[in-house]
């Protein structure tokens, strides 16, 4: 082990931010269980190193992954986030199979396929993420337009798209849709 004095600050720098980097997390939980042995206790712990409590308890949670999972987490091929609560799948097969599917997720939807695979222990996590892909909204940009009218002009439009049942923005919108063609 490394001297405590190194190790503390390695390990407050990995959690600067709240978001363990750089270092090999499997390495940093083993750290940590030793000076958890060593003081008695995570919150002893953490007030050693300037974190939270919470930020060690995650951290120690990697240890109760499959080693093969382990891997996986030190090669940042799962988010951290999603990691800890893997952990909390107690079967190994299991375990195993949700990290195979979240492998590349976002955070967000390496939860959830995560929370989902806990409450659905029968289920393909697999077959879940297809879902949740699918299930995600298409994103696209949009530009605010503002125009400058006076009262006037926009009385006119907003007579024309009273006649047509519609709302000045959506009646703006069928026009230029209806002029450009798209």
């Amino acid at each position: 082990m490394e001297s405590e004095e190194k190790l503390f600050a390695r390990l407050f720098y990995n959690f600067e931010g709240k978001r363990p980097k750089k270092d090999s997390l499997i390495y940093l939980a083993n750290q940590c269980l030793i000076l958890k042995k060593k003081y008695g206790s995570v919150n002893a712990v953490a007030d050693k190193i300037g974190v939270s409590y919470e930020n060690i308890r995650e951290l120690l949670k990697l240890l109760d992954l499959d080693k093969d999972v382990q891997k996986l987490v030190d090669e940042r091929k799962i988010a951290y986030d999603a990691a800890w609560r893997l952990a909390e799948i107690t079967n190994r097969e299991l375990q195993k199979a949700v990290a195979s599917a979240i492998i590349g997720l976002d955070a967000h939807s390496a939860r959830e396929v995560v929370r989902y695979s806990k409450l659905n222990k029968n289920s393909d996590p697999k077959e879940y993420v297809k879902k949740l892909i699918k299930s995600k909204t298409h994103v696209s940009k949009i530009k605010l337009l503002i125009l400058p009218l006076d009262e006037e002009k926009y009385n006119y439009l907003k007579i024309e798209s009273n006649r047509k049942h519609k709302s000045v923005s959506d009646f703006l919108l069928d026009m230029i849709e209806h002029n450009i063609g798209k």
